[in-house]
């Protein structure tokens, strides 16, 4: 009878702890050093491109707060050389850390922004080069700023992985209403038949 107890007890702690683990979001950080304003998103990395925990801790990220600032090496160097964020931003899984400055970079102001706002509350900071897909006569350019109004959840890791090459888009599958063919039906935005605007060389 006491070992029923005991498998009782356990087994509610199971599910209990599975259940938490699928709410539980730490929040945004914001590094102060070695520079000041860099934006880390734990919802753009978890919910969004659908990591785990253990995907970076404790191998890439001891999970202890302020521990990362303090270590010698935690620079642009060793990212670039694939340690810490560079593991992953290395241009094959994810943008490389030597691109795309602005999308953790987000400036004096807006590290004073953080200060005043909830971060979990925040829209996502918007990159803003345009990203292409395809070249030639095909080439698309896609504007993150353009489509600021939505969260980076409404379309990642969903339609679009967050990995580059991470998705095989044509024009067949957003005709579909794959991709940017799930809004771009003409009824939610503009149709996907309307190909100059996204297709500059068309």
């Amino acid at each position: 009878m006491k070992s029923l107890k005991i498998l009782i007890i356990g087994l509610v702690f199971v599910f209990v702890g599975v259940a938490l683990a699928g709410e539980f979001n730490p929040g945004d950080i914001v590094f102060s050093k070695p520079l000041k304003a860099v934006l880390f998103s734990h919802r753009a990395h978890v919910k969004s491109a659908g990591l785990q925990c253990s995907s970076c801790h404790p191998k890439l990220f001891t999970p202890e707060k302020g521990t990362l600032e303090k270590l010698p090496d935690f620079n642009m160097k060793s990212l670039y050389k694939g340690k810490y964020c560079g593991a992953c931003h290395n241009g094959s899984m994810a943008f490389s850390s030597d691109t795309q400055c602005a999308r953790c970079h987000i400036g004096v102001k807006g590290y004073k922004r953080t200060k005043n706002l909830n971060l979990a509350d925040m829209s996502p900071f918007i990159p803003s080069q345009n990203i292409k897909l395809g070249h030639g006569e095909n080439l698309a350019l896609f504007s993150h700023v353009n489509h600021a109004g939505f969260l980076c959840s409404d379309c990642h890791a969903k339609e679009f992985p967050f990995m580059v090459g991470g998705a095989k888009i044509d024009m067949d599958a957003i005709d579909s209403g794959r991709f940017c063919g799930k809004c771009h039906n003409g009824e939610k935005a503009f149709s996907s038949e309307d190909c100059s605007k996204c297709h500059p060389k068309m």
